[in-house]
């Protein structure tokens, strides 16, 4: 990290390290002295003159790790799971060279962001995936970690800047003339680089006029980070009254909420203040959502007025305005700084869908036992297990049910774009690509409450509290029950061409295949791509058939073993689709002679199941999918892998694509060369859990999913009521009957799977 070489340098915003690894946040600052909000080290001085500067006080520059982990310690613990190599990056980016396991994981802990068990589990995560593949932003040599060198060599300096990494752009950026740093600026707006973009707005501390305007329409198409940048670092270039503006446009104000969600809480109530000056005169909805945001309350800012907002012609329109706040009933209830709206806590861990739903549903039930609806809008949560709803509005209860979790769901995934783009039904398509490991028995309430039809959906806060209660004791005990092996799986399955197909006399291209032997079953699903020229779906899918059915000969007895494990079974599922790739691939350029220059080659995706005992492990490529159907209803266990998908995923990196197309382009697949010719595998999706006695696994093809219901609500109730049936080969028929009922139009696969003792 850059040492700071006098308090003149420093701003409001910045994030400074002490040399005792004590960080904070400078909260004011002056021609005399500087006022620190300190994150971790409490029994430093607040106020720093000239002369208290300790000798290698360094600056943690924007997107670093000390810098998110002053501003958002949240979304650093949810990168523990989500995003763990990552982090590691920014710890050894902040350290400037390579580091042990040992300190990566102390450093952690001593920024206050995890416990010793939580830092082991991550750096587990860690070491597992640096063994599985190579990452290209870090080097293991089973002792040490390191960065590898990323920043571009070219010589133009946006470009240098921006593959550059959050701690080094401060001495790149020192040693550059004042043209160099103004091309950095407009070239990291014009890449969408957030965290760039952010860095180069710090360090100019000026916006060209002229680029002032594409700046706010990046902040205003979602770029967080970047609007809070705006109203710390360049207060006078118009940015107070454009977010002001936001604030009086209902679909904005959630973008707001997030802006405001990446400046520290000790500089909220100033930035607050200086928003509602822009409002209080002119737009009164505006000015109440921004009352809303004071995180200490309207009565605690009036008291700081005098001191946070400079103008007295503002002082007295904003003062004015509280006091009569303050005088309405509505207003009477404090809100504490320990209760951020319920918008600031994404991204939520996983490990807290239960309780926050929960702690909502209990409140719904509440204000709809007083004969009330609404109350989402301005939602607080209070420690440890509250919500403190908004005032109500006109809304339903059923209406509530689906926006509450809605909204939970939406805090897991962390960012998704405005105005409506995704639907429910999206959503939950792709959730478990989003999220890691979400409770199925949630999934399930999850899909009952988002029912296009409000009558499928629980009647009230009450009924939902009830669902969330039984899908968390299941789930509890999915977590604890004793690993049974004494179990062997019934397996049923039907395949249809597609009612639509079989009149115009093509292909079923869909396969499957399934083998138990003891206690240990395999499955396999696979639908071919129908558009390649070098080969065909259907010979991609039982290319991959084949390639299953002598992996399990030579793995069986293996896995078979009493000591079998998680690792072994991943082991097996990764190597038997390398190896289908491997001989797709093949058949493909042999297919061709070998110049694959001007066709498409052939391939297939695919749903794998292994299944030791009672434990379920899945690996997926494309967009068939698995679901678990329980006592909670059915839950969609992975996500489809297109380019909606990674569309949204961009939206999590706060770095938005533009999607072009309707994003149904499959992008995991089978059968996949890289630029090279050579074959390549795709990222697999895993998972793994435990399957309860009342379970029913059921895999299939999208030609289920797409025309047997409408909405994921309504085949969710088709595949409950197969799951009733003790016949799992009847059970599939009549899936595959219920789609080709819905017009047919493409292959159907399903496989359904259920646990029996074995004698």
């Amino acid at each position: 990290m850059p040492a700071i070489p006098s308090l003149s340098t420093l701003r409001i915003g910045d994030v400074v390290v002490h040399p005792s690894l004590a960080f904070g946040v400078v909260s004011a600052d002056g021609d005399e002295a500087i006022e620190l909000a300190w994150v971790r080290g409490d029994d430093l001085p607040s106020r720093w003159t000239h002369a208290d500067l300790p000798e290698g006080t360094e600056l943690a520059m924007p997107g670093s790790f000390y810098a998110r982990a002053a501003v958002e310690p949240a979304r650093v613990l949810q990168d523990l799971t989500r995003r763990p190599i990552e982090l590691a990056e920014l710890l050894l980016d902040t350290l400037g060279r390579a580091a042990t396991d040992s300190e990566l994981k102390r450093r952690l802990q001593e920024a206050g962001l995890c416990s010793a068990s939580e830092a082991d589990t991550w750096w587990t995560t860690v070491r597992s995936r640096l063994q599985d593949t190579d990452h290209p932003g870090v080097d293991w040599d089973g002792h040490t970690l390191s960065l590898r060198t990323t920043a571009r060599s070219d010589a133009d300096p946006g470009r240098r800047f921006v593959s550059t990494r959050p701690q080094a752009r401060w001495a790149m950026w020192r040693d550059l003339s004042s043209e160099e740093r103004a091309a950095i600026l407009e070239y990291s707006l014009q890449t969408g680089d957030s965290g760039a973009s952010t860095a180069a707005v710090r360090l100019s501390g000026a916006i060209p006029p002229a680029m002032s305007p594409r700046v706010l329409k990046r902040v205003l198409r979602g770029d967080a980070r970047l609007g809070a940048a705006t109203l710390l670092w360049v207060p006078d270039h118009g940015f107070d009254a454009a977010l002001a503006a936001a604030a009086a446009r209902r679909d904005l104000r959630p973008l707001v909420r997030r802006i405001v969600g990446h400046i520290h809480p000790s500089l909220l109530t100033q930035i607050v203040l200086r928003l509602l000056a822009e409002t209080v005169q002119d737009d009164e909805p505006a000015a109440l959502f921004l009352t809303d945001l004071l995180p200490e309350g309207p009565a605690a800012a009036l008291r700081r007025l005098d001191t946070l907002l400079p103008s007295s012609e503002h002082r007295v329109a904003v003062g004015r305005w509280l006091e009569e706040r303050l005088a309405e009933s509505t207003m009477e209830r404090p809100v504490r700084v320990a209760d951020p709206l319920l918008t600031q806590m994404a991204p939520l861990p996983v490990e807290r869908l239960f309780p926050v739903s929960l702690a909502l549903a209990r409140a719904l039930a509440r204000r709809h036992a007083e004969g009330n609806a609404g109350g989402l809008e301005g939602a607080r949560w209070r420690s440890p297990d509250e919500v403190l709803l908004g005032a109500p509005s006109a809304s339903t209860p059923r209406a509530d049910v689906r926006d509450a979790m809605r909204t939970i769901a939406e805090l897991a995934i962390g960012t998704l774009p405005r105005d409506g783009v995704v639907t429910d039904a999206d959503l939950q398509h792709h959730l478990s690509a989003l999220v890691r490991d979400v409770p199925p028995a949630w999934a399930a309430v999850l899909c009952r409450a988002l029912a296009p039809a409000p009558s499928l959906r629980p009647a009230d806060g009450l009924d939902l509290w009830r669902h969330l209660e039984r899908a968390r004791a299941t789930e509890s005990v999915r977590q604890s029950a004793p690993i049974r092996m004494r179990l062997t799986s019934v397996v049923g399955a039907d395949s249809h061409i597609g009612a639509l197909k079989a009149r115009t006399s093509q292909t079923n291209q869909d396969a499957y295949w399934s083998q138990t032997e003891g206690h240990v079953t395999f499955i396999a699903v696979a639908d071919g791509i129908s558009v390649a020229t070098a080969g065909s779906g259907d010979v991609a899918s039982g290319l991959l058939i084949q390639t299953c059915a002598q992996l399990w000969e030579s793995w069986c007895d293996r896995l078979l073993q009493p000591n079998a494990t998680e690792v072994e079974a991943r082991s097996f599922l990764d190597q038997t689709l390398e190896a289908a790739n491997r001989a797709i691939c093949a058949a493909s350029r042999r297919l061709v002679g070998g110049d694959l220059d001007r066709h498409i080659p052939m391939g297939t995706t695919t749903l794998l199941a292994l299944i030791i005992g009672d434990r379920l492990h899945l690996a997926s490529l494309g967009d068939s999918r698995a679901w678990l159907v329980g006592p909670d209803g059915a839950a969609l266990l992975t996500g489809d892998q297109n380019l909606r998908l990674e569309w949204l995923r961009s939206w999590q990196t706060r770095q938005p694509l533009d999607l072009h197309s309707d994003g149904n382009v499959i992008t995991g697949y089978l059968g996949h060369f890289d630029e090279a010719g050579s074959p390549s595998m795709v990222p697999v999706a895993h998972r793994s859990l435990s399957l309860l006695p009342q379970d029913t696994l059921v895999l299939a093809t999208d030609g289920l999913s797409d025309y047997a219901a409408a909405a994921p609500a309504e085949l969710a109730r088709l595949l409950e009521a197969a799951a009733e049936q003790d016949d799992l080969d009847e059970a599939a028929r009549s899936l595959v009957l219920a789609a080709n009922r819905g017009g047919g139009g493409d292959n159907v696969t399903v496989v359904l799977a259920r646990h029996a003792l074995r004698d």
